[in-house]
């Protein structure tokens, strides 16, 4: 009885985390990626490693009316689950704070507007140098890891864990991805981003530009609100 009752409940949280699309849905291929490091972590209790870095898109169809299209990148906010080099997926674009889903993995569940706000930072800061070099593209994957599943922006403490002995004896992707994270709170522009959302595979965040008005504004009244506030009205179209 305690089995089905917990395997229940999990059925109810996938049907929560795994609504219908809200924006839209776009199909895409992926290319491969474009820069990355392998990436040894702890997840929990659980040692892990993967490749950490931008992905390269192409957009092949769907119905969601704006952004992504053409060719775009992409970094993972979902280390549970996969997605194959040269596949093809369906995905819903959902706002960025409402991934990843379903998010089970250390019970993260959406990441909420804080952590959101984090990422739409470090993108601003960081997401051209990305694409430079394999070890930048590693440390800003990683970053945005460590903002997803901890709540402390310390890649050597909390429940995300880098598997090295210490920040010194670390690779230089992770002392970049730390120095990245130490300086976040000082940031204040932050990129219009969204997520890509699919049940059965790892969920995405993507560069959704708002308008240039838009952006007149956001620089005026300073940003955080108003780019939440723009957000929101453009779900409800």
């Amino acid at each position: 009885m305690r089995h089905i009752t917990r395997l229940f409940i999990a059925i109810i949280a996938l049907s929560v985390f795994c609504g219908p699309a809200l924006a839209g849905t776009v199909d895409v291929h992926l290319n491969g990626l474009v820069t990355y490091r392998n990436f040894k972590y702890w997840l929990g209790t659980t040692e892990r490693y993967n490749p950490a870095g931008v992905f390269s898109w192409t957009r092949t169809g769907g119905d969601h009316p704006s952004e992504p299209t053409g060719r775009f990148h992409s970094v993972c906010i979902e280390v549970d689950q996969y997605v194959t080099l040269g596949g093809n997926f369906s995905y819903d674009m959902i706002d960025l704070e409402d991934g990843p889903q379903p998010g089970l993995a250390l019970s993260a569940g959406p990441m909420g507007d804080t952590k959101a706000d984090q990422i739409r930072k470090l993108w601003a800061a960081h997401y051209t140098e990305s694409l430079i070099s394999h070890d930048q593209g590693a440390a800003f994957q990683v970053a945005v890891w460590e903002t997803v599943y901890d709540d402390d922006n310390d890649l050597f403490a909390g429940g995300f864990r880098a598997r090295y002995a210490d920040l010194a004896n670390s690779p230089a992707f992770v002392k970049l991805a730390q120095h990245w994270l130490d300086e976040v709170g000082g940031l204040t522009t932050m990129a219009p981003l969204g997520a890509m959302s699919n049940c059965r595979y790892q969920d995405q965040i993507v560069l959704v530009p708002l308008p240039a008005a838009a952006w007149a504004g956001i620089a005026m009244v300073g940003g955080i609100a108003l780019v939440r506030r723009l957000r929101r009205k453009a779900r409800a179209i």
